[in-house]
């Protein structure tokens, strides 16, 4: 339990970390993973993309289909999630629907509870248009929207009135640039707190070592679903650490569990990848941060 109940934890290491290894992780690691996560104090799991027509390349966890479903829903304690690019499901400035039908039907809903939704400012109402689809499927839906940064507020707000009218459950800030401090941040609350009428949340990038400052200020100040991944494996210079943002808001009878089960996970599989991949934050990524360069061309 958090000390405020309305504070969702969402881990996403198995869908943003998969930018450093194809979301090849191994099926051993996705269970010792699984056991773990759900045990101290994450409520939402994101298990991977679900990317249309994946390459050979891209593993499981790229893929998130039946049969990989099926094998980890024994384990499952808490709710899953996918996300997907809305960029993926758009031909021609349209929804492509049939393709959105073949990868999200009734059959293929199975252990799936959450889907999110990565959108670009310009394809908002397209996204929209997928998010009605989903909902109609049974799915709850999440707008993550990117690079909040680079978005004016007398712009945003203009389209907040329109999504407060959309079919998302929840409206994400993604700063995919690593671009925000701590002032952006409580501005943003306050702009959000007046034009949103949904749940908040935040999805920090690591690129000047503020990912977890910057997501406990915001878990203070009306954001309320919080994005982490496994000792910050993602995308660039990677993001909050679970087991330190856990530790932060846990109450004090968790706090050994917490260190106990990360300590495990820790030694048995992400020091190996840690040391393979070498995510986290560096100068380079600092100055992308501040000049608000895409971290997959630093990376």
């Amino acid at each position: 339990m958090h000390k405020n109940k309305k504070i969702t934890i969402l881990d996403c290491t198995l869908r943003d970390g998969g930018y450093y290894n194809n979301w090849n992780f191994t099926l051993t690691q996705i269970t010792d993973y699984l056991k773990v996560i759900q045990e101290i104090g994450v409520d939402v799991i994101e298990i991977g993309f679900r990317f249309p027509n994946p390459t050979k390349r891209l593993g499981i966890c790229a893929r998130t289909d039946d049969s990989f479903l099926r094998k980890i829903l024994p384990l499952k304690k808490k709710k899953f999630a996918i996300m997907i690019n809305s960029s993926d499901y758009i031909i021609d400035n349209k929804v492509n629907l049939e393709l959105v039908e073949k990868y999200f039907n009734k059959q293929n809903k199975i252990g799936i509870d959450i889907i999110r939704i990565a959108s670009h400012f310009k394809d908002l109402e397209i996204s929209n248009k997928i998010a009605e689809k989903l909902k109609d499927l049974g799915y709850e839906v999440c707008l993550n929207l990117m690079q909040i940064s680079e978005i004016k507020l007398d712009k945003l707000s203009k389209k907040l009135k329109k999504i407060n009218k959309f079919f998302f459950d929840v409206f994400y800030i993604a700063d995919s640039l690593g671009s925000l401090q701590s002032d952006d941040i409580l501005i943003l609350s306050k702009f959000l707190s007046k034009h949103m009428k949904l749940p908040i949340g935040i999805h920090a990038h690591n690129n000047q070592d503020l990912a977890l400052s910057n997501t406990l200020i915001a878990s203070k100040n009306n954001f309320n679903w919080l994005d982490a991944t496994f000792m910050g494996m993602g995308r660039g210079p990677g993001n909050v650490e679970t087991e330190k943002l856990l530790l932060n808001i846990s109450k004090k009878n968790m706090i050994n569990k917490i260190n106990l089960l990360t300590g495990f996970l820790y030694l048995k599989h992400f020091d190996v990848l840690k040391q393979r991949f070498q995510w986290g934050p560096n100068f380079l990524y600092y100055l992308a941060g501040i000049y608000s360069i895409h971290p997959s061309y630093i990376q």
